[in-house]
């Protein structure tokens, strides 16, 4: 992008140039007065600078987008964020104009970037080029992640279940004081609670986790919510 108004300020000035060469000599007397231009001129010069901002501005809309992740680090107002791939980001922080908020689920709040802690996941708006992006505004989010799938194993001892997801990914699920637990009765279709016990491998689930970027392994995550639908009620 600097290179883009280098270059627009370069011709800028040599067209300058051209117009000041071409305006006739003025006396002595009157030097030190500001020369005037025709309206022809004005409206070269006026055409051109609005090229020069149309021409920023595209390139400024095109390269404006949006990453997400975690945020790793913050030093020297550059934040450091790692997506789900792994990729790392380097985000440019302006104390003037990078302004913060927090999502809700029906509308955002503005914060300070002090409110944004290391492993928060966030999304960054601005111009991105390659793995660094200027940022207009940083969102601080959750990050929720919501599958359905059927159950591998129980484990009773440690008090988890394992998930083959329908995209066919092993998912673990560790139950947690927090985790609620429903039922599907497969002649009503009501949902009611239930205990950990009462769920069994072959089962179809749903269920809701959040992601932190702190699991302990790869695909295991707490379980905030999980809706079983007995095996029984897939046969005729």
């Amino acid at each position: 992008m600097k290179k883009i108004i280098y270059l627009f300020l370069l011709l800028f000035i040599v067209f300058s140039a051209a117009v000041r060469a071409q305006t006739p000599p003025v006396s002595t007397a009157s030097s030190n007065l500001t020369p005037t231009l025709s309206a022809s001129e004005e409206k070269l010069i006026q055409e051109f600078k609005t090229n020069v901002a149309t021409q920023v501005a595209q390139y400024q809309q095109k390269n404006n987008r949006a990453i997400a992740g975690f945020m790793e680090s913050y030093s020297n107002n550059i934040m450091k964020i790692k997506n789900d791939s792994g990729d790392e980001y380097s985000v440019k922080i302006d104390d003037n104009l990078t302004k913060f908020y927090q999502v809700t689920s029906t509308d955002k709040t503005e914060i300070k970037l002090a409110d944004i802690k290391t492993g928060q996941y966030v999304f960054v708006t601005g111009v991105i080029n390659g793995h660094k992006i200027d940022a207009n505004e940083v969102y601080e989010d959750d990050y929720f992640i919501t599958e359905s799938g059927k159950i591998t194993e129980v484990n009773k001892t440690d008090y988890y279940v394992s998930v083959l997801t329908n995209d066919k990914e092993t998912i673990t699920l560790d139950i947690e004081s927090y985790t609620k637990q429903q039922l599907m009765d497969i002649k009503t279709l009501a949902l009611s609670p239930i205990g950990f016990s009462k769920i069994k491998s072959g089962d179809t689930i749903h269920f809701v986790v959040k992601k932190t970027g702190k699991e302990r392994e790869k695909n295991r995550y707490s379980a905030l919510k999980m809706i079983i639908i007995p095996q029984e009620f897939f046969i005729k």
